[in-house]
Order: structure tokens, then sequence, then C-alpha cells
């Protein structure tokens, strides 16, 4: 089956059309880009979208009866200031999505915005400053009711990601379409991104695949650092079943008495995770952990 939209008709028709379509297929839970309400921020990300865009998608998405859905936001954007964040984080919160993911901006060498950082012509908040958007972004979500469960996921009660979870986990799941990965079995792949030799390869009975499988300490180490990100941390029977050893016989017991003492780190009998306050501290915590 496939979607066709009539170019000529208006934005929310389209809209509209192609969220009844994907409804009708069996989604149960969009997620839109919207990143910034910011027309000047989105155009330094090359984004195609206007902040009418995001404003309409949210609203169908309600109207059309998703019972849940998703909105990304980033922070620490080229120019932001206190009061372009402050606008970011009202109206996203104006559009009551059932799951925000709040995002640091990164910006990925190569690219223009990279350049443009790289040559002095673009200018990003500093880290403190960032680190500020970050903090006030959490308190602004837990006032209104959403619970965070992840680093940068939050979430209305009953609609935390179960797809994240499964990546946070070490579950198996499968990605369809160019580019999507998998992992199956212990068995990491992922799809071609080359849309022309994705379709050439199917069009000759051909898997478009690139395998990926990291080493059993690599997967090890991404268990625990993935762990450490979520608000329930990893569960301790579950990670002795997978990798045939203890969370602790693999960290370094210096630094795990430092955070445990300082508050960072909380061990008990069924899990280690870290504290509320230690979440935005968690890759580099996590670093200073593994041996």
């Amino acid at each position: 089956a496939g979607i066709e939209f009539s170019m000529e008709a208006n934005p929310e028709s389209v809209t509209r059309q192609f969220l009844e379509e994907i409804k009708s297929f069996g989604v149960t839970r969009p997620t839109f880009g919207i990143q910034s309400f910011d027309q000047r921020a989105l155009k330094l990300l090359e984004r195609r979208h206007i902040p009418s865009d995001s404003h309409r998608a949210a609203y169908l998405a309600h109207a059309l009866g998703f019972e849940s859905f998703g909105v990304d936001l980033l922070f620490g954007l080229p120019g932001q200031n206190s009061k372009l964040f402050a606008k970011d984080i009202d109206e996203i919160l104006e559009l009551e999505p059932p799951h925000i993911s709040f995002y640091s901006l990164t910006v990925e060498e190569g690219t223009v915005l990279g350049r443009k950082v790289a040559g002095g012509e673009v200018v990003l908040p500093d880290d403190d400053l960032s680190t500020a958007f970050y903090r006030a972004g959490v308190d602004s979500f837990a006032e209104d009711g959403y619970e965070q469960y992840e680093v940068c996921s939050f979430a209305k009660p009953g609609h935390e990601c179960k797809h994240n979870w499964g990546y946070w986990m070490g579950d198996d799941y499968l990605g369809l379409g160019p580019s999507a990965h998998s992992f199956i079995a212990g068995r990491r792949f992922a799809n071609c991104h080359n849309m022309k030799e994705y379709v050439s390869s199917l069009k000759d009975r051909k898997r478009p695949l690139i395998t990926d499988e990291p080493a059993f300490e690599k997967r090890l180490i991404e268990t625990i650092m993935l762990g450490l990100r979520t608000r329930d941390g990893i569960n301790r029977d579950r990670f002795r079943i997978k990798f045939g050893t203890t969370i602790e016989e693999k960290l370094d017991s210096e630094q795990f008495d430092l955070f445990v003492k300082s508050g960072h780190l909380i061990s008990d009998k069924d899990s280690l995770r870290l504290s509320s306050d230690a979440l935005l501290l968690a890759d580099e915590i996590t670093v200073r952990l593994v041996k």
C-alpha cells in the first residue's frame, strides 16, 4: 500500500491525509520532529518546516484520536538565549504532547552548520548556559505532569515509549526501510542508506544489509551505558543472565565507591541506577565507571 498526496492541497489537508492514512495502517504513535519554534534556528538547522506546521501536526494528532504521540525539542541552538528557550518550552507544553524527547543539539562535522560553527559564523550557547536550559526544561516538564524516565525522555504517565525501552534494555528490535538498524538474537545489522541501492537489492531479491556485530565486551559496555541513562537503571538479574557476570565485576571499584558515597549512584539488590540529579552526567559517569 502507498500514500498519495495532491501537491495542490493546502498544508492542513496534506497533514490530515497523511495522519489518517498511517492511522488506518495501524500506526498508533507518530512522532513529530519539531526541534524549535524559532524560524531562524530551523533555517540554520536546514529544517523545511515552519512553526505553524508543528502546531498543525500536534492539533491534528489530538483531533484524529491518536492516544499517544511524541515531539522532539532541541536546546543549545545557535543564537538561543533564555527568552527564545522559554518560548520554545511554553509552546511545546501548549501542544500537550503525551511524550517529549528533549535533546541538546549535536553539531556534526562536515555539515553546513558544522562548517559555520567552526568558522565562527554561528555561535552556540556555552556549556553552562546549555546546562541551565536542560535543568529548566526538566523542571518545567515536571511541573506540567511529565515523568522523566530517561536522560532525554519525558512522558505523561502511561505514555513511555516502549520502542525506546527496548533499545535501552538490550531487547531485540527490527528496523524497516533504508538506513534502519536491527538487533536480533545478539546480531546487529542495518539496511544500506542509499535509496537506489536499497531498491536495486530488493528487485534482485537480495537483502540490502550491512552487518555490524560488536564484540561481547562492546555489547556489555553498551548495556551499562544505556541502562544508566534510564530512571530504573540496570536490572541486576537481567544483566547476570545476559552476560554471565555481575555489574560490579565490570566496573572500577574505586570509582564505584566514590559515586555511591557522593549519592550519584544508587546500588541495591535489584538494580544499579543514577540519582535524578546525576542523570545529566550519565555519559561522563559511565566513562569513569567502566574498566
